[in-house]
């Protein structure tokens, strides 16, 4: 049982982890996408 344990922590980790570098990428690329059009202006 505590590998099966392990293995749900380290999913459930992982898997707040992926969100977490989703939020990250998507705030850059708005972060991004903003800085150009105003450099476009």
């Amino acid at each position: 049982m505590a590998v099966i344990e392990s293995t749900y922590t380290a999913v459930k980790k992982f898997r707040i982890g992926s969100s977490y570098n989703v939020l990250t990428f998507a705030c850059f690329y708005a972060f991004n996408r903003e800085a150009k059009t105003k450099k476009a202006e």
